[in-house]
């Protein structure tokens, strides 16, 4: 027998209240899979998009893992506790990128644009690589951003050698070029994610993130990479610890990018 859903509250969230607790409740154990989307489909009598929003929010909300071709696993019983992370130097990345896992999606070159060239510092019409991926935490699978890096074209000899990294890819550039990065900027702001973005993390287009971009520079200031990390709001959180450098406490810097 069909279960039955109230049309008193939007049929997705009917249905991904009534997933949640039959995961909780162990009909489907961590470790299995959910039935497929048309069996959904079919149980509740409601059309794909509404099953299609119902496993996003049990995805944002970390209990499943959706892959192409390998169905939809459940990874947890109860959603788990938000990825927290204090970020206060190159350590902390590298740190922060070893308890994750970067799944490449694309990689290629593009042109330069007005609006990334505050970004990367240059004229619009300048060539620069790009990888995008997906980064997961190690222990749920959760995908926790979305990151766009931007590469020097100096770096193109060694582009796969970055792309297969899975874990701190700055330290990849450290190493094929034989220097070290002396110097990070960091800026955050709020953002909408957009379509392309959201179906990669398993979200509603449009859901608030948190958007973090920064710029690597070597020892002669030359910038080498930068990234643009988008984090789902009600996932992620950031901290950030200050202390007193002769008898004054830094205080966070405004930023228009």
């Amino acid at each position: 027998m069909a279960a039955a859903v109230s049309r008193r509250a939007p049929l997705y969230q009917k249905v991904a209240t009534e997933l949640t607790g039959r995961i909780a409740n162990e009909v489907y154990p961590v470790g299995s899979t959910l039935p497929t989307e048309i069996e959904i489909c079919q149980e509740f009598a409601i059309s794909r998009h509404t099953v299609r929003e119902a496993l996003r929010m049990l995805s944002a909300a970390g209990l499943i893992s959706r892959r192409q071709k390998a169905g939809t696993r459940v990874i947890a019983r109860t959603p788990p506790a938000r990825f927290a992370e204090s970020l206060s130097s190159l350590d902390d990345i590298r740190r922060y990128s070893n308890r994750t896992r970067a799944k490449l999606v694309k990689q290629g070159d593009f042109i330069v644009d007005e609006t990334l060239s505050k970004l990367l510092e240059c004229p619009p019409g300048e060539r620069w690589l790009i990888l995008q991926s997906v980064r997961r935490e190690l222990q749920t699978d959760r995908a926790i951003s979305y990151t766009r890096t931007y590469l020097n074209v100096v770096l193109e000899p060694h582009l796969d050698k970055i792309a297969a990294s899975e874990t701190s890819r700055f330290a990849i550039v450290e190493e094929v070029l034989g220097l070290t990065i002396e110097r990070v900027t960091q800026d955050t702001s709020a953002t909408a994610v957009p379509a392309d973005i959201a179906e990669h993390l398993g979200i509603r287009s449009g859901s608030p993130a948190l958007q973090i971009a920064r710029r690597y520079y070597d020892a002669a200031d030359r910038l080498l990479m930068a990234s643009i990390n988008v984090h789902p709001a009600d996932q992620f959180s950031y901290s950030i610890e200050m202390r007193r450098t002769d008898g004054h406490l830094p205080l966070p810097q405004p930023s228009t990018i």
